[in-house]
């Protein structure tokens, strides 16, 4: 049995491991038992390191589709050449998405999809209603309904460069025929009112990550205050058939389930603008996986014995070292990946890293692109089971 080491306040420093390809120090006392393994993952990675068209993006999040069919999300994307270990940039534009066709990444196809107005490429999806754009950094579920994309539409805000933006309100996407290529694909929105910006600065929003247990969509937000930069979970969720059907939500509030949008209370702290929560099976728990503060070298995983909480104190999985190259390196944006995992005991974890220094975009092909590690909760043990092929 494996139990999860709470924590009161923010995990502790790690102790240091050899180093891997994708740089991470790992904290050797994550569990009370048994340490895990992490390793980094280089077919997942090479995934994305393309010498045309698609060559580089942030978010990365990924959802199942059918049996080896993956899609991933993007938000700002590169599009251009890699020559001579630099990036010939030619456009960028607000998000784009990919299909990975088989299961195992050493051999998987990955086909990248975009949109075009006139002669010039532009994001996939864009708003229907509204000013701005949408980042595809958010959750994603799919079910007998069709696919489900919760998409944050951004807006210009006054700031400095690279972070004068904010967001304007959160849409649901729906797309009736996933199994299509994406050039069909029949995408409806629908604004999801649960979203709040109150005089005091607070922002309330949800969509950043969804996922199904028993008859019940649980959906995860933030309550995010800008004074303080602190992010904190909050959680809704509604009946399987009744997702568009914003009015028959529910919401966390104090212990009980609440139709009150207003009663909704944290349930976590220091959470990144992006993150995931998912199950694991060989752990009978829920994982909580993100990048403290949401601009960090440290990725930190909380656990639950349910849906809806409660969460266990963060406990740091292990520690990026991309940012000690240099002052303007920053890491960002990690989060779990089940449909990759190959084992009931394993977390296969993305994050990404980028530069204050626009050069690095050009003079540095591995920034900018997912990069993963695989997380193994159970590696001392025999216990471990292998999943279920898909």
């Amino acid at each position: 049995m494996i139990t999860i080491r709470e924590a009161p306040q923010r995990a502790s420093s790690p102790s240091t491991c050899p180093e891997h390809d994708a740089g991470v120090k790992v904290n050797q006392s994550f569990t009370s038992k048994n340490p895990p393994c992490v390793e980094s993952l280089g077919d997942e990675s090479r995934l994305f390191r393309r010498k045309e068209g698609w060559i580089g993006g942030d978010a990365a999040g990924s959802v199942l589709l059918g049996p080896g069919r993956v899609l991933w999300l993007f938000g700002d994307s590169l599009l251009g050449r890699v020559r001579d270990s630099s990036r010939h940039i030619e456009s960028m534009i607000h998000n784009s998405i990919a299909i990975q066709n088989g299961p195992d990444p050493g051999s998987a196809r990955m086909e990248f999809f975009y949109g075009w107005s006139g002669a010039e490429p532009e994001a996939f999806i864009r708003p229907e209603h509204g000013a701005g754009w949408f980042w595809l950094s958010q959750g994603s579920i799919r079910n007998g309904s069709g696919l489900y994309l919760f998409l944050p539409r951004i807006v210009k805000a006054p700031g400095p460069h690279g972070w004068n933006f904010r967001v304007q309100g959160i849409v649901l996407g729906k797309i009736r025929n996933p199994d299509e290529r994406p050039n069909f694909w029949k995408i409806h929105q629908f604004a999801v009112p649960w979203f709040r910006r109150d005089q005091s600065g607070e922002e309330r929003s949800f969509g950043a990550s969804v996922l199904q247990a028993g008859p019940w969509f649980y959906i995860y937000g933030i309550a995010y205050h800008k004074s303080t930069g602190n992010r904190r979970l909050l959680v809704a969720r509604t009946r399987e058939a009744s997702l568009e059907n914003f009015g028959a939500w529910e919401f966390l509030g104090n212990g009980a389930w609440v139709r009150d949008f207003k009663k909704v209370s944290p349930q976590a702290d220091h959470l990144g603008a992006e993150f995931s929560v998912s199950w694991l099976p060989g752990l009978h728990r829920y994982m909580l996986v993100y990048t403290e503060d949401g601009l960090s070298d440290k990725i930190i995983m909380r656990s639950a014995p349910s849906a809806g909480g409660p969460w266990s104190g963060p406990v740091m999985i292990c520690r990026t070292s991309e940012t000690n190259r240099d002052k303007e390196t920053f890491c960002y944006a990690a989060k779990a990946h089940p449909a990759l995992a190959q084992r009931d005991d394993e977390l296969i974890i993305s994050y990404v890293c980028n530069s204050t220094n626009l050069h690095r975009l050009t003079e540095d092909p591995g920034i900018y692109v997912p990069r993963f590690i695989k997380v193994r909760l159970r590696c001392a043990s025999t216990m471990s089971q292998s999943l279920p092929s898909r």
